[in-house]
């Protein structure tokens, strides 16, 4: 069974491996190598900033 629930700042950089590994998974062979190469987590994911909540979690 799955659990579903808010997304937190904390989860930012799974987030962020998800995005970079569908991207190149997905557009390999129709965007550059360059680009998806280029794709990296430190610029995927946020710094974490409790100042900073995400603003709207229910679309993350």
């Amino acid at each position: 069974m799955h659990h579903l629930r808010p997304a937190r700042l904390e989860d930012a950089p799974i987030l962020a491996r998800v995005h970079i590994d569908t991207w190149r998974s997905t557009y390999g062979g129709i965007v550059p190598a360059a680009h998806l190469a280029g794709l990296s987590l430190e610029r995927s994911a946020p710094i974490p900033n409790p100042q900073s909540p995400i603003p709207n979690p229910q679309s993350v």
